[in-house]
């Protein structure tokens, strides 16, 4: 088994997620984390362990639409 970060979004609230599972494959990753969140919509497997602040950033408290990004330029171009 292979330690995957399951990267996913929740439709009603819009905040993004990632899970921590041990799987066999990135297919069996998905399997793992939606038997846990059942409420989540998924989006990409990536093998090993990464964290939010450090691997990974996400946009804030949930998914953010590409005009939203670049009208908040103060936000997101530093």
């Amino acid at each position: 088994m292979t330690t995957y970060t399951v990267f996913a979004f929740y439709d009603e609230t819009g905040q993004s997620a990632a899970f921590h599972v041990e799987a066999r494959n990135p297919s069996h990753a998905f399997f793992v984390a939606a038997k846990e969140n059942t409420q989540a919509t998924f989006l990409s497997a990536v093998k090993g362990a990464l964290f939010e602040g450090e691997d990974v950033g996400f946009t804030g408290g949930s998914v953010v639409d590409a005009s939203t990004i670049l009208e908040q330029s103060e936000v997101f171009d530093i």
